[in-house]
């Protein structure tokens, strides 16, 4: 499961790294890289996904680490 996390972790580096490469259309370069196709998009979205859901499962979870008696 730690892998598992730790590459979750890296989803938002390496989508901020895509964007700044000029993959994006509001950061990076003033011209386009080409070499991107509708599955690489597709598979940044996705990551996306999974690491937003990820995220917002565990601040509702109740028995998150971080969180008190008091507040379960």
């Amino acid at each position: 499961m730690v892998r598992i996390l730790g590459g979750l972790s890296q989803i938002p580096q390496g989508l901020a790294e895509l964007r700044n490469e000029g993959y994006g259309t509001g950061h990076g370069r003033a011209t386009r890289i080409v070499g991107i196709r509708p599955r690489h998009a597709d598979l940044a979205t996705r990551a996306a996904v999974a690491y937003a859901s990820f995220v917002l499962d565990t601040l509702a979870d109740p028995d998150a680490p971080w969180r008190t008696r008091d507040e379960a």
